[in-house]
């Protein structure tokens, strides 16, 4: 007897019994028995499921996590603007008159525990700002554009 094809070996498990004169060959046994436990394995569901807001979850917290990023490089780029615009304003004070670059770097450096702290109170209040949108619960970022309309 030759194998079985796919739609045979279907046909008698969904029957329940042999309906071919021969009796099966020890490989066609074998087939029957693996597509038994694969059917049996297929009718069974899941015991866990996703709930059903799961993908707006996985939404909402891949925007979250992007807006984040962006607000933390807006940080970042934000006091390297003030250095560099301190730095510049320098620059530019040289160029025109030496005297009044040295006096701007003079009072610079007097200042320099004023502009440090200005630095990191602009910084902090954004990063602190960061952290209280990403641990609110109820903060629905897919809906925020939603709300405002």
């Amino acid at each position: 007897m030759e194998e079985l094809s796919d739609e045979q070996i279907q046909s008698l498990l969904e029957n329940g019994l042999n309906t071919t004169k021969e009796p099966l060959s020890a490989i066609e046994q074998e087939q029957m028995d693996s597509y038994f436990s694969l059917f049996q394995k297929l009718k069974t569901e899941p015991a866990d499921t996703l709930p059903f807001n799961f993908a707006a979850e996985v939404t909402r917290q891949l925007k979250l996590r992007l807006k984040y990023r962006s607000d933390l490089k807006f940080s970042l780029f934000s006091a390297l603007g003030i250095i560099i615009g301190l730095i510049a304003a320098y620059g530019l004070l040289s160029l025109v008159k030496i005297d009044a670059g040295e006096q701007f770097l003079t009072a610079m450096l007097k200042l320099k525990w004023l502009l440090l702290t200005g630095v990191v109170i602009l910084s902090g209040t954004l990063v602190f700002d960061l952290k209280i949108v990403q641990e609110n619960p109820y903060n629905n970022a897919a809906g925020m554009d939603e709300a405002k309309n």
